[in-house]
């Protein structure tokens, strides 16, 4: 077992053996008895103690305040803004801040933080001796996480560093309980404090979303943390790799996430977990969902694991009750996959993100058909339907990096986005024709062609990638809705069909009244001889006469200060 002291300040020499620390063996004021150093830092111990009169174990840090260097300064007031943050979150996923303040009677300016002690292993722990944990030990950890995550964002506060050295697994007798740890960059959108200086940039390169490498964070960043956590849970490898933060920085801008078999072929994750995944990592911010949307969405996916007895057992753990860790390690799960597309949450903002590769016979997002309403039901928000954009990088002019600060200047990045469609799948059926003894003026009228068709799109040889402007929709065969608006007036949409050693092959659908089926067939590489150009098909209606029309387009510069 490792000792934490709730902080996830881990790092710090443990204290040698008779070496002399005035602390030990004292009590801080008149409340905790301080008996054993835990490890040290450069601006601050942790020590091992007990409160009086309870013997209740609690992790004490303490730091000087008697030096004028700039950094100390700051780390104080990240010190005594992280004590503040704990106070407002009562939580059993998130660590317990028991007292803090000056240290009286002290030779120096002295201050602590007294919190509960932590015995137990940081997921960066677990993951390391386990590797990728199943769908059904996923899932728990998951609920856990989030529900921490939820106190913090109802209470207007913003981790900002969620990783897995932040999050520690403690045992119970029934059971293991998470808890969030090291608020200390955390900000408190209620009007708090905001220790963070203009270009600074906060969190870990592994897990930050995109916009933190602006200098923005918001909830919405903290659910993109925690889906890159759940990804890495579940595969066991991070979704993007690279060895500094301009990598990172480059690969969340510009790749898409990868399906989950890709990264590890054993991943047991539901299609419908994935897809919540990747709703979590999308680019930008107003397009993921909030943490309650994401309970929304996780209910659906114990349930398909679990059974409904299960899920409602999750969903039905109090609050404010330890039970939670009771939670854990249920019956093996099912071994099926194959389950309904998931409908997006009313008014979320979901329905832009595509499904990941991989999910064969998987349809894209917009077309998902949303559960039924009743007709007391609040009729869903508006959502923004601008399909998750792919950035073409166009030049990395300049990288430092300095124990000061970072400065990275990119070039202008351009979103490219199609109108993705609204409408949900609609089957088109035959109409039967009147028998003779019908009259005509009884027959029914003409119905009206739904919204959207579907194009089934296979390849030759399956299961070659499909994308759409940079946007991996899924692998061949592939259902996909076509929205009639998107392809009327001659406009086409056009798809990018990729597998190893054939060439790339776009295909371009036009307007249709009903399904369409297509089947693409790939060149190997050694017969190219010319650039492949588009192969169409329009249905019933006439081909396209013009080219395909881009999407709408639009610049931003990223620029991080020092």
């Amino acid at each position: 077992m490792a000792f934490r002291d709730g902080s996830g300040a881990h790092a710090g020499r443990v204290e040698r053996k008779g070496s002399r620390d005035p602390l030990l063996g004292t009590v801080i004021n008149g409340k905790f008895h301080v008996e054993r150093a835990i490890a040290r830092g450069g601006m601050g111990r942790i020590y091992y103690g007990t409160q009086a009169p309870l013997g209740r174990p609690v992790a004490l840090k303490i730091v000087k305040a008697d030096s004028v260097n700039e950094e100390e300064s700051q780390f104080l007031k990240r010190f005594l803004l992280e004590a503040s943050i704990l106070a407002k979150l009562q939580h059993p996923n998130v660590v317990t801040l028991f007292d803090y303040g000056l240290i009286e009677g002290a030779p120096v300016e002295m201050y602590f933080i007294a919190m509960e002690y932590l015995n137990g292993e940081t997921l960066t722990e677990r993951l390391r001796s386990r590797g990728a944990l199943p769908a059904h030990e996923a899932l728990v950890l998951f609920r856990q996480i989030a529900r921490g995550l939820r106190e913090a964002h109802v209470r207007g506060i913003v981790h900002r560093d969620l990783k897995p050295s932040n999050i520690v697994i403690v045992p119970e007798s029934d059971g293991e309980i998470v808890k969030l740890v090291d608020f200390g960059i955390g900000k408190d959108e209620r009007g708090g404090e905001d220790l963070t200086r203009d270009g600074v940039l906060v969190g870990t390169p592994k897990y930050m979303a995109p916009e933190q490498f602006d200098g923005a964070s918001s909830p919405a960043s903290d659910v993109y943390a925690l889906g890159i956590i759940v990804y890495q849970i579940l595969t066991g490898v991070l979704p993007f790799a690279g060895s500094t933060m301009a990598d990172f920085m480059i690969a969340k801008l510009q790749h898409p996430v990868p399906a989950m078999r890709d990264a590890n072929p054993i991943c047991d994750a539901t299609d419908t977990l994935e897809r919540l995944v990747y709703q979590m990592l999308a680019r930008r911010p107003e397009e993921r969902p909030t943490i309650d949307d994401v309970f929304g969405q996780l209910a659906r996916c114990e349930e398909e694991v679990f059974g409904a007895a299960g899920a409602r057992l999750g969903m039905s753990a109090p609050f404010g009750s330890h039970s939670v860790g009771a939670m854990l390690f249920p019956p093996a799960p099912s071994t099926m996959r194959t389950v309904p597309p998931m409908s997006p949450s009313v008014g979320t903002g979901l329905s832009s993100v595509t499904p990941p590769p991989g999910m064969h016979g998987a349809v894209a997002v917009s077309a998902l058909t949303p559960r039924p309403m009743s007709t007391s039901a609040r009729p869903p928000a508006p959502m923004d339907r601008t399909g998750v954009p792919a950035v073409a990088l166009v030049a990395l002019a300049f990288v430092l990096m300095t124990a000061g600060g970072v400065g990275l200047w990119l070039a202008k990045t351009r979103l490219l986005g199609k109108e993705a469609a609204e409408a949900p799948i609609a089957s088109t059926s035959a109409t039967t024709a009147p028998s003779a003894g019908s009259s005509a003026s009884t027959a029914p009228a003409s119905t009206p062609l739904p919204t959207s068709f579907v194009l089934q799109l296979d390849s030759t040889p399956t299961g070659a990638r499909v994308t759409e402007n940079g946007v991996v929709l899924g692998i061949t065969p592939l259902q996909i809705a076509i929205e009639r608006a998107s392809v009327a007036n001659g406009e086409t949409r056009v798809f990018q069909l990729e597998t190893s050693g054939y060439t790339t092959t776009a295909f371009a659908q036009g307007a249709s009244d009903a399904d369409v089926a297509h089947t693409v067939a790939l060149t190997p590489e050694t017969a190219r001889t010319t650039r492949p150009r588009p192969t169409s098909t329009a249905g019933t209606a006439k081909p396209p006469a013009t080219s395909p029309a881009k999407g709408p387009a639009g610049e931003s510069d990223i620029r991080l200060k020092r």
